[in-house]
């Protein structure tokens, strides 16, 4: 057990979160996040931390969601996502798979989940 723990804790397994929320006028918004829930309730509430962008494009809905394992690859994930068209965000939307399958192959073995469906609403205090 304490090889284990000394193992863990040099490694410092760091789990973030790359998500796609839709705004109001049909714009996406593309992020990283430790704690999505968080995050998705500043969005949402547009409070002092989120956002310049969803502040003046208030979020509707949660339309991708990606859990990887480390940081580094949620951000390098995060700029080429941000880089698409509305076009291929809206594809990659209808197929969230295709983000390490076919778009960027090389991070697939960083991906843990992919979430489909996702309801905004579950994810903020009522």
């Amino acid at each position: 057990r304490r090889f284990f723990w000394l193992f863990c804790n040099r490694r410092k397994i760091r789990i973030m979160y790359l998500y796609i929320v839709t705004c109001q006028d049909g714009s996406y918004y593309t992020g990283i996040a430790k704690d999505i829930r968080v995050r998705l309730q500043a969005h949402y509430d547009r409070k002092k931390q989120c956002a310049k962008y969803t502040k003046s494009h208030p979020i509707v809905a949660l339309s991708a969601l990606w859990l990887f394992r480390n940081a580094s690859t949620a951000a390098k994930l995060e700029y080429a996502v941000k880089q698409l068209s509305h076009l291929q965000k809206e594809q990659l939307i209808a197929y969230p798979e295709a983000l390490t399958e076919s778009l960027f192959s090389e991070y697939h073995k960083d991906l843990k989940q992919v979430y489909r469906n996702v309801q905004l609403e579950s994810y903020l205090k009522k």
